[in-house]
């Protein structure tokens, strides 16, 4: 196990809106105003396609299933996740409506999710400190202070 300390800075709220790619306008935002680390606290809003991935095995090296959503209305109720070195790790949960019943789905955010009428997530910048993602023994990425 392993812990860091660093201090908050600057509250960014990122507005997207119909059209706009989801991680995509979270990339381009993290390069566009120099976010090196933050933490996902919060978004909401709606996408008409998703792309996640989830862990799909115990056994290692692990294996990621990948699942397309869409085009159709999803109701996304919570966003999270962190930014280290100015690469996102975001997670969601959401939603469809069909024939009367609504399935809830999470998983990785990956590319190719579009928004429907408007997305909004929340980073706060975490300040004075230098981490970055080295793959361990097992193949997966985790979080390390810079030498």
């Amino acid at each position: 196990m392993h812990g860091f300390t660093g201090k908050t800075g600057n509250m960014h709220i990122i507005q997207m809106v119909r059209g706009d790619m989801f991680l995509e306008s979270v990339e381009k935002y993290i390069k566009e105003n120099g976010i090196v680390n933050s933490v996902v606290m919060a978004g909401l809003g709606t996408v008409e396609t998703c792309s996640i991935h989830s862990v799909s095995t115990i056994d290692f090296p692990v294996k990621d299933s990948f699942s397309e959503f869409g085009p159709q209305a999803l109701g996304v109720s919570s966003v999270n996740g962190f930014i280290a070195n100015g690469q996102p790790h975001i997670h969601l949960t959401f939603s469809d409506y069909d024939d009367g019943k609504i399935r809830t789905y999470t998983g990785h955010l990956e590319h190719n999710t579009k928004v429907l009428c408007r997305m909004e997530i929340m980073l706060l910048d975490v300040e004075g400190l230098e981490l970055e993602r080295l793959l361990d023994d097992n193949g997966i990425e985790i979080l390390r202070e810079k030498n």
